[in-house]
């Protein structure tokens, strides 16, 4: 039996967050600036060799003995720079950033000749079956880096901003490419990956997303040895589907749909996040968690940490399907965060108040937030309403003693919750007194 009713706002609206207003700070004369900051500093490639040199050096283990790849190579072995038509170049949207058609419109309305750098063009051999005939082989030219540097190129050349060209010949202006032969769009993925992973404009997403497709296209139902991260991509893919979440970009309008994904950092192992560890149940539990209780919410409405923690203090089977039980119980604490902040996110909030109360009741001295202060609050909640989990019992005294960590208090957060939440609460657990 569920201790509230499904969707009702007791409170009537979702506790508001003050917005801070930032001031831009008052731009400041330069005072004292002398010749050399004048001076522009000038480094040759030399000085930076014998840098690297003296490093070396002074760290035994980093000489040239401890190269991992110690092959020589020749100048052949480079990309080579080679002048090709527009319309000969294709761009492999399983390698690419989702193309933006606004940032190719403001390269191309702002196109300066000097800033634009020669694109990076993957060759890849083709073998074309004929029957009855020799086999063909072609050269597929794939940008690899640069496709709206092109795209930017061939509008200004479709509206005429280059000499001599129109809409009826565009695609034979010329661009500057660096060309490297490989033997397939998966190599193309760790060159493309190579070349921009540091850059701020691939985010997480598409870092996901082409990891994902390196999985789903080039090893299909083998293992990703040699890109454990390829196989993670696909594996929480395949998680997602099956509570039908779907990852988006942060740009992307439907980051505010019901089950979308756009902070897909928190479960990427590698990229830009390489701290992150997650387990595939981890991720597997959350999902479960958002499709009860919110799957009309994008899921970056949702509070993570605090349920892997609750996960993990439950002891017993959290398969919701198995044990009718654990689902009434995770129901339930749903049904307190709706009733009390109507979303997720807005429990976080109310929190952090209740944290800030619970400091100034008790005189205590300020302190951060600990990570499981908003779910022992949660579960506070759910027992002064007089519910249960006899079965598989959460414990309680573990969190508290994690969160009230040197502080001598007989009282609970639930307290520092206002008079009003706390007799809703009395209430409900007075109508409840049947739930085992």
């Amino acid at each position: 039996m569920s201790l509230f009713k499904d969707g009702i706002n007791v409170f009537g609206s979702v506790y508001d967050s003050k917005a801070s207003i930032l001031t831009r700070p008052v731009d400041h004369i330069k005072e004292n600036v002398d010749d050399i900051h004048n001076v522009e500093k000038i480094r040759k490639v030399e000085d930076n060799l014998n840098e690297v040199y003296d490093y070396m050096k002074d760290h035994p283990t980093k000489s040239s003995n401890h190269f991992e790849d110690k092959t020589v190579y020749t100048k052949k072995d480079r990309p080579q720079p080679i002048w090709r038509k527009l319309k000969e170049l294709l761009i492999a949207e399983r390698v690419q950033r989702p193309f933006d058609d606004e940032w190719a419109w403001k390269i191309a309305s702002m196109w300066n000749p000097c800033k634009a750098n020669a694109i990076v063009v993957l060759k890849i051999k083709v073998i074309i079956k004929k029957d009855g005939f020799r086999d063909k082989v072609e050269w597929l030219l794939y940008i690899c880096d640069g496709q709206h540097t092109a795209s930017a190129l061939a509008i200004r050349s479709y509206y005429g901003f280059e000499e001599g060209f129109g809409p009826d010949n565009w695609g034979e202006n010329e661009i500057l490419t660096t060309e490297l032969e490989c033997e397939s769009l998966a190599v193309a993925r760790e060159v493309f990956l190579s070349l921009n992973l540091s850059k701020k404009k691939l985010d997480e997403y598409d870092i996901w997303s082409i990891q994902c497709m390196g999985k789903k296209i080039d090893y299909k139902d083998t293992i990703c040895e040699d890109h454990p991260e390829w196989e993670t991509a696909g594996e929480f893919y395949d998680v997602m589907s099956k509570y039908g979440i779907r990852p988006v970009s942060k740009s992307s309008a439907d980051k505010i749909l019901p089950g979308a994904l756009s902070d897909i950092s928190k479960f990427m192992k590698g990229g830009k996040n390489p701290g992150v560890d997650w387990d595939k149940d981890d991720y597997d539990f959350v999902f479960a968690m958002h499709k009860l209780n919110f799957d009309y919410l994008p899921t970056n409405s949702f509070e993570y940490d605090p349920w892997i923690s609750l996960k993990n203090n439950v002891s017993g089977e959290t398969d919701f399907n198995k044990d009718s039980e654990t689902k009434q119980f995770y129901q339930d604490l749903g049904s307190v965060i709706r009733t009390f902040t109507e979303i997720p996110a807005g429990w976080i909030t109310f929190a952090t108040e209740t944290w800030n109360v619970f400091l100034e009741t008790h005189q205590s001295v300020k302190q951060s937030i600990p990570p499981n202060m908003s779910m022992l609050l949660l579960l506070e909640c759910y027992e002064k309403a007089g519910g249960t989990f006899t079965k598989k019992r959460v414990n309680m005294k573990a969190l508290k003693d994690t969160v009230y960590e040197n502080m001598i208090v007989e009282k609970n957060l639930v307290d520092c919750i206002g008079k009003d939440k706390i007799s809703m609460l009395e209430n409900t657990a007075k109508s409840n007194t049947d739930v085992k």
